[in-house]
């Protein structure tokens, strides 16, 4: 019994090392592109899109030299992240840069407006005669 645990612990262990490794592969420093898809998660300085095919976490570029020099996140990608909304749709020009840095950031489609669900709906009042 001990030695499946092992072998499974193994086996996830080098799954996980080849995703890390293929997903490493796939940008390399310097690397610019655009992403097309569904915002699906947001943070305070991040987002994650998803498309058909793949699905990416986004981050403002640093601008500056370190924080107590005035340095930081690039503030108009901090706003457009803000101003987000999960389900939108998005195409986000990117560099990859330890990571990858939305440079600009547009909604294609907004998400649909949800109306809440707590808020009974209005019923036609009798006409009392």
């Amino acid at each position: 019994m001990r030695e499946n645990r092992l072998i499974c612990r193994m086996m996830v262990a080098i799954m996980m090392a080849t995703a890390a490794a293929a997903y490493a592969a796939d940008h390399k420093e310097g690397d610019k592109g655009t992403f097309a898809g569904t915002v699906t998660e947001k943070g305070d300085n991040w987002f994650r899109a998803k498309n058909e095919t793949a699905s990416e976490r986004f981050m403002p570029q640093w601008h500056g030299g370190n924080p107590a020099d005035g340095g930081g996140l690039d503030k108009d990608i901090l706003a457009q992240i803000k101003a987000l909304k999960v389900g939108d749709k998005v195409e986000v020009k990117w560099e990859y840069s330890e990571r990858l840095r939305a440079l600009e950031i547009t909604v294609t489609t907004p998400a649909p407006k949800e109306t809440p669900k707590d808020t009974p709906k209005e019923t036609p009042k009798e006409n009392p005669q």
